[in-house]
């Protein structure tokens, strides 16, 4: 178990969504009135009101590139944070990266994280980087992350999960430790929770170039399936190489003989059993009855 603490002597203002500094410039008054027709789903404001590199981010899929690039982010912030507790020697292996990051994808699709809650989970990440130290590093890395991301889901969603859904998410902590670890991450946080465009903005190129990475991995497999069906096809047919080639006569079938063979029916009557109430079907035995041939000719005495 470790604990977060503070760094000393690090004080910043308090951001405020609306606020001057944080306002877009192109940002109309508070007079003019959006029609429900121009409201934009997530904001509820005029979508001209928003920089086109946020549209531009709220269009991104959560790909496995982008949930790499929060690994990365998780990373960087746990390992400042480790320096400045006094940890020294922190080495991660490529495979404990591996399971972490196998495990936040987890979470994510669990808990059904959608990107918007991505992007304020990285905002957070960010703040909580310049005030945030740790003593010791027993699963430092899903702690920041879990703390940052419960803060993020719980400020931007009506209906978040609870502590012991989140347990049930994560399938390492339980519900006190998730109360526990979201306290302390709202205490780095200083309970400033609002955001504005500039905060999400910082993570724009990054998560392009993640975005990029997918549609390139797309093109690739495509091309790759377009050129595997193309020299798997069977080869044309080619016409005849003068129009005066007569095709090739194909040889006579051999006439059908049929042989005349009597039958006679016997007096045996089966009765097949009735079946989804259908009516009973009589039928008699056929027997086969051999011909007789015709006599030999009498044999002439020498």
């Amino acid at each position: 178990m470790f604990s977060f603490c503070r760094a000393s002597g690090s004080s910043s203002p308090a951001v405020d969504l609306w606020s001057p500094s944080c306002a877009s410039s192109s940002s109309p008054s508070s007079s003019k009135s959006n029609s429900p027709s121009t409201v934009h789903a997530a904001s509820l404001v005029d979508p001209l009101t928003h920089s086109s590199e946020l549209l531009q981010l709220l269009d991104i899929s959560l790909s496995p590139p982008v949930i790499e690039y929060v690994v990365d982010r998780v990373s960087e912030a746990v390992n400042n944070a480790l320096a400045s507790g006094g940890v020294k020697s922190f080495t991660w292996s490529t495979l404990c990266r591996s399971r972490f990051s196998s495990w936040v994808s987890t979470v994510l699709s669990r808990a059904e994280i959608t990107l918007p809650t991505v992007l304020v989970t990285l905002a957070y990440l960010d703040r909580a980087a310049l005030e945030l130290c740790i003593a010791r590093q027993d699963w430092a890395h899903e702690r920041v992350f879990l703390g940052t991301l419960v803060c993020a889901s719980k400020y931007t969603n009506d209906a978040s999960l609870k502590n012991g859904h989140w347990a049930i998410c994560t399938g390492v902590f339980g519900r006190r430790d998730i109360g526990r670890i979201e306290r302390e991450m709202l205490e780095v946080l200083e309970w400033r929770l609002s955001l504005c465009e500039r905060d999400v903005l910082a993570h724009h190129q990054g998560l392009m170039r993640a975005a990029g990475e997918v549609a390139a991995r797309q093109r690739r497999q495509h091309q790759r399936t377009a050129s595997t069906s193309s020299t798997g096809s069977l080869p044309g047919l080619s016409p005849p190489s003068s129009p005066d080639s007569s095709p090739s006569v194909s040889p006579r079938t051999p006439p059908l003989h049929l042989l005349d063979v009597p039958m006679d029916v016997g007096d045996e009557v089966y009765d097949l059993p009735a079946k989804n109430g259908r009516v009973f079907v009589q039928m008699r035995s056929v027997r086969p009855v051999p011909t007789r041939a015709p006599p030999l000719p009498p044999r002439r005495l020498a």
